[in-house]
Order: structure tokens, then sequence, then C-alpha cells
């Protein structure tokens, strides 16, 4: 059986602080992941970090950090994992974000970080019409392999992105 049971917490403002993940294995639930999140002064999401279980101790795995504009969107994705041997946190990839004066976003930058150093692995660029309807997406691809590689995906849509609405549609393309 894969039944899977998640338990939510809240904090006094009604923001869900963790998540826990149970399989139930017969009557049994045993824990088996779980996801805590912090937030900024603003109430917007700063931290997400994510746990498994592996013999009876929450062993943590994921990090994501995030940054906001003066707007509130988020300007900045960083994504560690986790280093176990040094009980830290390593960088693995960030996300950087622009928009226009209408809060669409335009462009999105995705890097991995090797060697001290963060470089570009591939950007989304998006294009809208005079109503703020996303038009295109264009990915570009920055690798030793093949250089400014360009993918068009057009999108038809009649609703407005916001940064959460998009962010399924990079996971997507990636």
């Amino acid at each position: 059986d894969n039944t899977l049971k998640h338990i939510y917490n809240y904090d006094i403002q009604g923001r869900i602080v963790n998540i826990t993940t149970y399989k139930i294995v017969g009557t049994a639930a045993i824990d088996s992941a779980k996801t805590d999140y912090a937030y900024n002064s603003t109430g917007n999401i700063k931290q997400e970090e994510q746990y498994i279980m592996i013999n009876g101790t929450w062993t943590r795995t994921i990090k994501h950090e995030y940054t906001y504009n003066t707007n509130g969107l988020v300007s900045e994705q960083l994504n560690y994992s986790s280093n176990q041997n040094e009980n830290a946190w390593k960088y693995q990839t960030r996300s950087l974000y622009e928009y226009d004066t209408e809060l669409n976003l335009i462009k999105e930058i995705y890097q991995y970080y090797l060697i001290n150093a963060w470089f570009d692995s591939f950007t989304l660029s998006y294009t809208y019409n005079e109503d703020s309807q996303l038009q295109s997406v264009t990915k570009t691809i920055f690798d030793d392999f093949e250089t400014d590689r360009q993918h068009h995906l057009h999108l038809h849509n009649s609703r407005r992105f916001s940064t959460n609405a998009v962010l399924p549609i990079q996971r997507w393309l990636v």
C-alpha cells in the first residue's frame, strides 16, 4: 500500500510552518518527509528546507532561499543541497527574475554553481501583448556544447501570470 498522509502546521498568522508526510503501513503512520518554512517581515516565504527520514533521524536534503523586490515579487531563488559529510548547505543553482513595469515576469536566468562561481545555464524570456497576456517564452541555453541555442515556445493564454503561475512553466520547460 502506498498511502501517504500529510499533516500541516500553521503559525499564529495562519501561515504554513511545516508539512510532515507519513507513509501509512497497516495502521501505523511512519515519518517519511517534511518541509519547514520561514517567512520574512512582509509575510513572504524566505526559506524552505526539505528533510527525509533516515534510520529514525530527520536528514536535510534541499533548501531554497527567496529574495523579493520592492513589489513583493521573487527576484532571486537560491537552491542548496545538503552536504551531510560537512553538515553544511552547498550551493547548487539559483534563478534570477526580472519584471516589466506591469509586473510581468520578463526574464528568468537559471545559473549553476561550480568552483566558487555562478555560471549561466539558460534563460527564459517572456513576451506579452498589450493586455499583459503571455504570448511566448524563449529559452536560450548556454553550455559548452551548444551556445545561444534558441527554443521557442508559443503559449496562448488569456490569464495574466504571476510569479507563482510561471514557476510551474519553468519546471515543465527544463
